[in-house]
């Protein structure tokens, strides 16, 4: 196997570690907000909530693409 094969997948693995690390923390502060009563989000919130969005589309669009 070609070692540019190898640091590849390395990258892949990383990036993909990376991304459910974020998904979780922001699972974590989704779910105390939802412990707590319903209010508006706030900015920060709703940051979190896109983030956590676009960490799922870029998942699935790289399951698609692959």
């Amino acid at each position: 196997m070609r070692k540019s094969t190898r640091t590849a997948v390395v990258v892949r693995q990383a990036k993909r570690e990376a991304n459910r690390a974020a998904l979780q923390a922001t699972m974590r502060l989704i779910k105390r907000k939802k412990e707590g009563k319903e209010k508006r989000m706030s900015q920060e919130e709703m940051l979190l909530a896109a983030a956590q969005t676009e960490i799922i589309n870029l998942r699935n669009l790289e399951r698609v693409l692959a």
